[in-house]
């Protein structure tokens, strides 16, 4: 489902406060919470009637301990769909699932559960993306009461009917169920619709939501996981709600359109293990184990936590020359984790090595094969974990440090690179550190250590050759050797291949456990966080000074330009928040402008203007209100992925010679060609906005080339990006959202890039030509729209559409000449 946002969604954990505020006040004067007033995850169908399986056959009973817990719709012989929520906090081993059965203790078939997957983004507080996959232990046989159901591609119409089933309770506070199976009658109401202020919720509807409502029916009363079924498909999970039949707050699902996607891949994955969320599961182990221990009085024997602790066991003594981008991280003057040196103020570390800390008591020991003496001992400025490290799962278990002040390269201090690859199974590598040398011992060696592992893969360490299982995650790899696993490194510290940084010692359990390689951060997986995200935020948050060039650049500047004119560059826009020129765009139709989604972050509809036709920015020219804007959806702010949007003017632009559409690229412009630049950035880094027109001419950097060794890229140019390069004048310096220009077409829109015309890093734009469908069906889909409304309205009335209101899609010969078939003998008449 398309939509234009008016402005971003509150992203504040509304109902989160909404729920504590409430519950507080409730504690406090010794009340219950009113039923109704708190969001409700389980479905009751209110109102409804009983069913036969048969007219749901793709309606399922997930049950827990042999009690009803959540109903679910067959996707095909071993899958069914049903909500997140209704996957907390449950094993596998307790769950069934019965099909082909009107009522949910007898009947029908009831088959174990295999393994489950919740989307990886579901938020419990929000309940954005409430969906989950269940893989059955054995395949459905279908027939006339078990039947998989189709998912929606698009979400239904605003208004359209729609059913919802399940075993809910039958009265708002019952606490008994139904045996029988019950529907009841809804209607669609759309994701637009349900967070206007006809209705409760506002900005807690969220885009991976659809509602529905019928008066003292609505669909709050569905059985939690179950079904909402329009034109024989899929196309809600019954997901939350206030209340049952609450005047003014609809039943909320989950939007199967917008999560389809997730749901196949899922779906997809054949691996049963795979599909198990088993993050939860080491931390049920440790709080067992932990908790039998306590009350036993006896300490957890070693080796069955993960060990979060560093050890070179098995290792040898070695010279800090041999491994001279090794540091110590010491906390409080005593050696707390290694380090690999990046450049010379940054250092690559473990997350789990920076928690609960504050960077006033950190320092790093540089050049000595010691960490109580010699070498450097800086001060730590600054450090960042990367956001999605889980201390639970340890999956992104990655940092950044940012020194106080810069190291000296030497002998004994040098950086080490990144790979972008993750080494072959099999590699040989080497991890080095500061670790006890026995497991147990609670003394550090003063001298550096290293063992020689060889790697074992992602795919390998979670294969059932070793014991961790789906314990290994995406940003994981694992390095093993007998009497010597990769456990035993320095926590936080290198595991080195090929020359090149590969992995941080992250965990493992125990110490050259058999079957239990160490595990690290996967250097290859988390590159681009490194590089383009880490590093600015740090900067940002902590006031730090990051070296100029070392943060991609989002604000345009055209540096070493010249001043022009606008009707050399017509297409041309100034996109202002409250009154200042805050990015270009390039107008693409009367009503549409194409910028860059980064420009649109966090900014209302109703603070923007656009104006044209004027070579100021701050004068002439018409200046005109933003009706809507869109976002690409696959936009990433840390990756830079898909950088574009689209803005819909609140009035049509009068064509001119000042006032010009300009056409997108159907093709990227070949390495080399020549391109222009326009805008209003600033003229030199860090002065001050020129308020007319500047440009400046570069030269098209391929993809393939602006990701090759010649630049200093590498992966993190995308399938999504163009560059462009001319020494002094490079891209980096147009607008941000403005436009680069090739044979007379649209083919960049300015994104980023490190540093002004900074050596080798040439800058970075949204590839037009990969984007142009994007942008297409996102403005074509206005004509449906009206189209849609005028036949609406019209047929209303009972009037007819007067022709040429229309686009004509009907053929019409005027003017031709008869023939015969003979002649045209591939034609045919297609007859209804």
């Amino acid at each position: 489902m398309s939509k234009y946002n008016s402005s971003l969604l509150d992203p504040g954990l509304n109902m989160l406060k909404y729920i504590v505020i409430l519950c507080t006040i409730a504690c406090a004067l010794g009340a219950a919470v009113p039923e109704g007033l708190l969001p409700q995850l389980d479905g009751r169908i209110v109102g409804g009637n009983p069913a036969s399986i048969s007219s749901f056959p793709w309606q399922i009973s997930l049950q827990r301990s042999g009690s009803h817990s959540c109903g679910g719709s067959i996707y095909s012989k071993q899958i069914v769909v049903t909500a997140a929520h209704c996957l907390q906090s449950v094993n596998i081993s307790v769950m069934k699932v019965r099909v082909g059965s009107s009522f949910w203790i007898s009947g029908g078939v009831l088959l174990n559960v295999a393994a489950f997957k919740n989307h990886e983004r579901y938020n419990s507080n929000t309940m954005v993306n409430d969906i989950a996959v269940i893989r059955l232990s054995s395949p459905l046989t279908f027939s006339s009461t078990i039947k998989p159901i189709p998912l929606a591609s698009v979400a239904p119409a605003n208004g359209a009917a729609a059913s919802v089933s399940g075993w809910g309770t039958t009265a708002s506070g019952s606490q008994s169920m139904p045996t029988q199976l019950k529907s009841i009658d809804v209607k669609i109401l759309s994701l637009t619709e349900c967070s206007s202020s006809t209705y409760g919720y506002g900005s807690e509807i969220r885009d991976s939501m659809i509602c529905a409502f019928t008066k003292g029916k609505d669909s709050c009363q569905g059985d939690s996981g179950g079904p909402m079924v329009s034109g024989g498909q899929l196309v809600g999970v019954v997901s939350w709600g206030y209340g049952c039949a609450f005047a003014n707050y609809p039943g909320v699902y989950a939007d199967v359109a917008a999560l389809r996607s997730w749901v196949v891949s899922a779906a997809e994955t054949k691996d049963a293990s795979s599909l198990l969320e088993s993050s939860e599961n080491m931390l049920r182990f440790v709080i067992l184990l932990t908790a039998v221990a306590c009350c036993l009085g006896a300490a957890v024997p070693e080796g069955m936590l993960p060990q979060l602790d560093g050890r070179i066991v098995g290792g040898v003594a070695t010279s800090i020359s041999s491994f001279p981008w090794q540091i110590s991280l010491q906390r409080s003057g005593s050696h707390s984790c290694g380090g690999s040196i990046y450049n010379n103020q940054i250092i690559v570390t473990a997350a789990h090595c920076l928690q609960s800390v504050s960077p006033t008591i950190l320092k790093v020991r540089a050049g000595s094969s010691f960490w109580n003496s010699g070498g450097v001992l800086v001060n730590v400025a600054a450090f960042k974990n990367h956001e999605g490290y889980n201390p639970v799962s340890k999956v992104n278990d990655i940092a950044v440090i940012r020194l106080s002040s810069p190291l000296i390269f030497s002998s004994t201090i040098k950086p080490i690179a990144l790979t972008t690859k993750s080494p072959a199974n099999g590699a040989a590598a080497s991890v080095s550190g500061w670790g006890t040398t026995a497991s147990g011992s609670a003394s550090l060696p003063t001298q550096l250590r290293y063992i020689d592992v060889k790697i074992v893969s992602r795919t390998q360490c979670a294969s059932s050759n070793y014991s961790y299982g789906s314990m290994i995650k995406s940003s994981m790899i694992c390095a093993y050797t007998v009497g010597k696993d990769s456990c035993q490194g320095d926590s936080g510290g290198p595991l080195v291949s090929g020359g090149q940084l590969v992995g941080v010692v992250s965990w493992g359990y125990g110490c050259a456990f058999p079957n239990y390689p160490g595990v690290y951060a996967d250097v290859a997986a988390l590159h681009s966080w490194i590089l383009v995200v880490l590093l600015s935020a740090v900067a940002c948050a902590l006031g730090a000074a990051v070296p100029e060039g070392m943060l991609p650049q989002l604000d345009g500047r055209i540096v070493g330009g010249a001043a022009t004119t606008i009707s050399s560059f017509p297409w041309q826009i100034s996109l202002q928040r409250s009154g200042s020129h805050s990015c270009g765009g390039s107008i693409y139709s009367s009503k549409i402008i194409v910028t860059a989604a980064h420009c649109l972050q966090s900014v209302s509809a109703s603070v923007l203007k656009v104006r044209a036709g004027s070579s100021y920015w701050n004068s002439g020219g018409v200046l005109v209100s933003v009706a809507a804007f869109k976002n690409h959806e696959g936009y990433n702010s840390k990756t830079m992925v898909n950088d574009i949007a689209i803005i819909r003017l609140s009035s049509s632009l009068t064509t001119s010679s000042t006032i010009k559409t300009i056409g997108l690229a159907t093709a990227a412009p070949a390495n080399g060609a020549a391109a222009t630049v326009s805008g209003w950035g600033t003229t030199s880094s860090g002065g001050s906005i020129p308020s007319q027109l500047r440009y400046v001419d570069v030269k098209i950097v391929g993809r393939t080339q602006c990701a090759s060794s010649t630049y200093g890229y590498g992966s993190e140019i995308k399938a999504s990006m163009i560059c462009a390069y001319t020494v002094g004048k490079d891209s980096c310096q147009g607008d941000s959202g403005g436009p680069l220009v090739s044979g007379g077409r649209l083919v960049g829109v300015v994104s980023w890039g490190y540093g002004c015309a900074a050596v080798n890093y040439p800058g970075v734009y949204a590839d037009v030509a990969a984007l142009r469908s994007w942008v297409l069906v996102n403005t074509l889909i206005n004509m449906l729209k009206f189209v849609v409304l005028l036949c609406a309205v019209s047929c209303a009335l009972g009037a007819a559409i007067p022709e040429g209101m229309v686009p004509q899609l009907d053929g019409r010969i005027v003017g031709g000449v008869a023939t015969t078939i003979s002649s045209f003998p591939w034609q045919i008449s297609l007859q209804r």
